[in-house]
């Protein structure tokens, strides 16, 4: 008998693969009004709209929901709690909603207004900015908040295990005087979109990213999102969200796993 060593590529191709499981979202109305405010119909895509297109008072935010699947279209009525299915559509739904915090209004546009953010803007702010599987429709509407409040979303029902955020978002800018940002926390860990001295432009757009983000037995996460005021002026900056992806870090599969253990061998008889 003799040891034979195949390569782990070989082991490696021999283990299925799991498909991904992610969640995208595009911010923004249901339906389309011109070629900025259109929702996006691609498949594996979420489209999440404000009921009432602003609300001014602290509470819960309603929502209508549609999702485009393979041949197929699912929506969710209005709710405080609106359903939001994995690329694939065969995950188990997760749920999200909403709180609106503190004063300034929360609101849904699209189009030249704040956080319209074609390629080009993401680049320039975001040298390098991956927008892979954001679609232009995708970054040309959104929810935003402004005037000193803030909104926390919050996705619930979601498998326990490691997850990865990549965001597109964007702020309106208070001009004049001192550099102004918005934030954005997930699972209290903050990304900013910062201004400079007030030479720029009044749009400002990136694609932020969390990698490794734990979500336990709760099967929670949360994104907090907010402007701040210019000490100057005293103007705030809007922060917006245009969408996002929440993807499933994959764990090692077990026939991997045993692959990797028995050092990729195998065991062969040698004819006398």
């Amino acid at each position: 008998m003799k040891v034979c060593f195949l390569p782990v590529a070989a082991v490696l191709a021999c283990v299925p693969a799991e498909a991904t499981t992610a969640y995208r979202i595009d911010f923004g109305p249901l339906g389309s009004s011109s070629k900025y405010i259109t929702p996006t119909k691609q498949q594996g895509w979420n489209n999440v709209a404000l009921a009432n297109e602003q609300q001014t008072e602290p509470g819960a935010a309603s929502f209508m929901a549609r999702y485009y699947g393979e041949n197929e279209e699912r929506e969710s009525a209005v709710s405080q709690a609106v359903l939001i299915y994995d690329v694939n559509g065969k995950a188990q739904p997760v749920s999200l909603a909403a709180v609106k915090s503190g004063s300034g209004t929360l609101r849904m546009l699209g189009g030249s207004g704040a956080a319209y953010a074609p390629d080009s803007l993401y680049e320039k702010f975001q040298p390098g900015a991956d927008l892979t599987g954001f679609p232009p429709s995708a970054h040309r509407d959104f929810i935003t908040v402004d005037g000193g409040g803030s909104l926390t979303l919050t996705f619930s029902g979601l498998q326990r295990g490691t997850y990865d955020l990549t965001l597109a978002a964007g702020r309106t800018y208070a001009s004049g005087g001192s550099a102004t940002e918005a934030s954005y926390a997930v699972n209290g860990e903050t990304r900013t979109l910062r201004g400079n001295d007030g030479s720029g432009g009044g749009q400002y757009a990136g694609v932020l990213a969390w990698k490794s983000i734990d979500v336990g037995e709760d099967g929670t996460l949360t994104l907090t999102i907010e402007g701040c005021q210019n000490t100057d002026t005293g103007k705030w900056t809007s922060a917006a969200l245009n969408s996002l992806e929440l993807t499933l870090v994959p764990e090692p599969s077990p026939p991997l796993l045993a692959a990797f253990g028995a050092l990729a061998f195998v065991f062969c008889r040698r004819r006398p």
